[in-house]
């Protein structure tokens, strides 16, 4: 996954674990209200079913990102529900 400096994606939810291991650059991850900086280097296990941000830091990132097949995201409403085509 790569996302570029200051873009952000949605708060959200992912009902099942993901690892996210951080190739280059840095990102910031919003974890239940909980602001955390990784870099290059780290890697960040996110439990199923906590919301969600992630932004791209000053230089943006680059990240492997796995989940199990199947998984799916929603927002924090809930209503809807969608497995996303990268865990398709």
């Amino acid at each position: 996954m790569e996302v570029a400096a200051g873009k952000s994606g949605p708060l959200h939810f992912i009902d099942a674990e993901q690892v996210w291991t951080i190739l280059g650059g840095s990102a910031e991850i919003t974890v239940n209200g909980a602001d955390h900086v990784v870099s290059a280097g780290d890697t960040i296990i996110l439990p199923p079913d906590v919301l969600r941000q992630i932004s791209g830091g000053a230089e943006g990132f680059t990240a492997i990102v796995t989940a199990p097949a199947g998984a799916r995201a929603g927002t924090p409403d809930g209503a809807t529900t969608v497995v996303p085509p990268w865990i398709a």
